[in-house]
């Protein structure tokens, strides 16, 4: 069924005589109308049980900083938009704020017009959390609106971010994945860092809630007392530990640094490499979904593509025990995450591999960004749609 956005009355109406056509999760009427509303634009969408037109809210949080005022991945948001639409699911952008203030106000995008448009949207049967700030998701307003959603009986993933020592301790309690985890701490004070780094004499300290690779370091004990600092940016040598306590100690306690022991890390013509696997839920499991490779380039602290890593083909180290360990270590962490903070249809896990052909789990990602391998966008793309569709039919269901 087609659907027309009035613009001037500020309302969704189809054409289809004698059809009656429902959307959201409110099950608000579209209106017929005998003629086009002018002026308007148009998007197809597909009925489902009694009329019904599964509906999807993509949820982010304001940003001035640019011209539609949504932070978030638009390029994201625009190919997801556009394959659910394709298939007859009606979904839009909106921000936290606007569902705060109850103004049932959205963004779809209109090919007439060739860009985003700012609408009346109804009650998403499915949200999908994609707000990129954790500072945002930490707020009591936020922890609020989903408990609003939670009472609404409106269906919600991902739950949010986590600091990444709660995501290692949920994971360690598992005797299926706490041998893929490298030791890890959560640093509090300088003799438990100094400790962990004397017994280990090479580690990884990494913000508990950072990502892309921003603020990790690498540490070396040299010798007796001198320790070399890798960061992405440079290496810096500081003649004894209290040097470099006394220098960093602020950030690391006020970032909630986590450390962790490094791994002879397996190498590519001299550098370094970790797989990053999407992972999805679909009937009662979580699969995988796409597999890749990150190798590092100008620095070997982190093999991140924004500080200088670059894409390898995973099929030149692909092999059937490899792919049969992913299998299993996606299909624990589903287990394992969803029963520790709650449903999760899609997260990605960073992998690295020592010189003995181990795994070991870096850090597993609530909200993955885009890959740059379009073979593994376009598999996200129809798994989130089958993980919408499995959520929010039911909600369509006569009660």
């Amino acid at each position: 069924m087609k659907l027309y956005y009035d613009l001037t009355n500020q309302l969704w109406k189809h054409r289809s005589s004698g059809q009656k056509a429902y959307f959201g999760q409110d099950l608000r009427e579209i209106p017929f109308s005998e003629e086009v509303p002018l002026p308007s634009f148009s998007v197809q969408t597909k009925l489902e049980h009694g009329n019904r037109i599964l509906t999807v809210g993509i949820m982010t949080c304001q940003n001035k900083k640019n011209d539609f005022g949504i932070a978030g991945n638009l390029p994201l948001f625009y190919d997801l938009h556009q394959e659910l639409l394709k298939h007859g699911i009606f979904s839009f952008i909106f921000t936290a704020e606007d569902a705060l203030t109850n103004t049932r106000r959205g963004l779809v995008y209109s090919v007439e017009y060739g860009k985003w448009m700012k609408v009346s949207v109804p009650k998403p049967c499915v949200i999908y959390n994609r707000i990129p700030f954790r500072s945002f998701e930490e707020t009591s307003t936020f922890q609020s609106l989903l408990n609003d959603f939670k009472a609404r009986n409106i269906a919600i993933f991902n739950p949010g971010f986590f600091h990444k020592y709660d995501m290692f301790e949920a994971l360690a309690k598992s005797p299926d994945l706490s041998r893929f985890l490298p030791e890890t701490i959560l640093l509090s004070s300088s003799q438990v860092l100094k400790d962990f780094l004397e017994h280990h004499r090479e580690i990884y300290i990494k913000p508990g809630k950072g990502n892309r690779g921003y603020g990790i370091a690498a540490l070396s004990l040299i010798n007796t007392s001198e320790l070399i600092v890798k960061k992405t940016n440079g290496t810096e040598t500081y003649p004894a530990f209290d040097h470099f306590w006394k220098s960093e100690s602020d950030r690391l306690l006020r970032k909630k640094y986590i450390a962790q022991r490094a791994i002879k890390p397996k190498k590519i013509r001299g550098h370094r490499f970790d797989y990053r696997i999407l992972v999805h839920y679909q009937n009662g499991v979580h699969l995988v979904t796409g597999k890749a490779v990150r190798l590092s380039q100008s620095q070997e602290v982190t093999t991140h593509i924004p500080k200088g890593g670059k894409l390898y083909p995973y099929n030149r180290l692909q092999s059937v025990e490899l792919d049969e360990q992913f299998k299993t270590i996606a299909e624990q962490c589903g287990i394992i995450l969803s029963k520790a903070f709650g449903f999760f249809g899609e997260f990605s896990i960073d992998i690295g591999e020592d010189l003995n052909g181990n795994l070991f789990i870096y850090e597993v990602n609530t909200k993955p960004m885009q890959f740059d391998e379009p073979e593994i966008e376009r598999a996200r793309h129809k798994h989130l749609r089958q993980i919408f569709r499995e959520i929010g039919l039911p909600k369509l269901l006569p009660r």
